[in-house]
């Protein structure tokens, strides 16, 4: 008898909101090009978006809810804005959310796909002009000519276009989980949340415009987002396999299917 899928995800779910703490306090790097440190890659939203997308997102918004207000609660560093959480629990939803209504439908995942780097590359081009500096996680600034203005939003469709064809190309219908399906979730989480509210956030809670916070994040997402889909991409190959059952839960668009052999022939699951 196999083992009922709801009863792996809540362990599982714990064990990843402990590695995203953990993650968060003692794992992080800079990414420095010229003497400019430019961001911070720290990877404790790898586990929400993993969580999100194993176990789906009722599990994926507990997992991004005590990763942030535990640490902001137990190890502060400064004020506790709800409003970062609100950003974590969404990151925990969106991905299994749409995903689980057009995976292995690549027509629509390349679709919203360049809607959102659209929308992205719309955000920089009315936002830059209102900005004259951006200060970078690092400390450093960076002054914003008007070429640059101009040039920046080109490169960045030109770069998430980039992503978006590799992943396309490199993508298979078939089991588990494909570059782009990874892509269009880090699409979804750093395209909408993280682009728009992180940014009303970081000026309720230290006046910081919201034009440099919406450019700044943006261009974060650029850099960081490739690393962020390969270390995804990896780890969620391996647990294709052994989460079979957990994954046809979410993501079947039917009952799941327990039975190996029907009238001699094999029955395989839909996605997983």
């Amino acid at each position: 008898m196999r083992r009922n899928p709801e009863f792996v995800k809540l362990p599982f779910t714990a064990l990843l909101i402990a590695v995203s703490i953990v993650l968060n306090y003692f794992l992080g790097t800079y990414i420095s090009i010229g003497g400019l440190t430019l961001v911070k890659i720290g990877f404790q939203s790898v586990p929400v978006m993993i969580c999100s997308l194993v176990c789906g997102p009722f599990y994926g918004a507990i997992c991004g809810f005590a990763s942030d207000f535990i640490p902001a609660i137990a190890f502060p560093v400064g004020p506790y804005f709800p409003g970062f959480t609100i950003d974590a629990i969404l990151f925990g939803v969106l991905p299994s959310l749409v995903l689980k209504h057009i995976k292995n439908k690549k027509g629509v995942e390349t679709i919203i796909s360049c809607s959102l780097i659209v929308i992205a590359s719309i955000a920089l081009f009315f936002t830059l002009p209102q900005v004259d500096e951006i200060k970078l996680e690092g400390g450093d600034s960076i002054m914003i000519s008007s070429l640059l203005k101009i040039l920046i939003p080109i490169i960045f469709l030109l770069v998430t276009s980039t992503y978006l064809v590799i992943a396309f190309f490199t993508s298979k219908k078939s089991k588990g989980f494909t570059p782009l399906d990874i892509l269009i979730s880090y699409f979804l989480r750093d395209f909408t949340v993280r682009i728009f509210l992180a940014p009303l956030w970081l000026y309720q809670l230290y006046q910081i415009p919201y034009a440099v916070s919406l450019i700044t994040q943006t261009l974060t997402s650029l850099i960081t987002m490739p690393i962020y889909i390969l270390i995804c991409y990896f780890l969620l190959v391996p647990l294709s396999i052994v989460a079979k059952d957990v994954l046809n839960s979410i993501y079947s668009k039917g009952e799941v299917i327990y039975t190996k052999i029907l009238n001699g022939k094999p029955l395989k699951p839909l996605f997983f």
